[in-house]
């Protein structure tokens, strides 16, 4: 049997859940994912962010990202946690971003939201769902 793989940043991945995918950064402003699940069976598994291009943040500027969670795929979604911010530097390409295992509580339903203060729509990213065994 053959498994399907994607290498995802400098890991390999088996069929991971892409919630962003080589997607560029705001201009000033903040991209939200869609929804997906991640509390209840999945437990097991982790939010991961990868830099898709080098990606240079300049003094006094952020980039934040965060998890929203909700009872209900349609329903409203509040913060949940802040996963991380990064400040002033530059990332390689390939550099993961953060990792993430956040207790959504009851709440089933998750959005990825990441917000930047400043124009960095020329950079890109990918944020997948990785199921880690436990």
């Amino acid at each position: 049997m053959t498994l399907l793989t994607q290498t995802v940043g400098a890991k390999q991945n088996f069929a991971p859940d892409y919630i962003f995918n080589n997607a560029a950064l705001a201009n000033g402003g903040s991209t939200t994912s869609s929804a997906f699940r991640l509390g209840g069976a999945l437990l097991g598994a982790e939010v991961v962010g990868y830099a898709d291009t080098e990606i240079t943040i300049a003094s006094a500027q952020t980039i934040v990202y965060a998890l929203h969670t909700s009872d209900t795929y349609a329903g409203s979604y509040t913060l949940s946690d802040t996963i991380v911010t990064k400040t002033a530097g530059t990332i390689a390409n390939g550099a993961e971003l953060f990792r993430f295992a956040g207790n959504t509580g009851t709440k089933l339903w998750a959005k990825v939201v990441c917000t930047t203060t400043a124009d960095q729509s020329l950079d890109k990213h990918t944020v997948i769902l990785e199921r880690v065994p436990r």
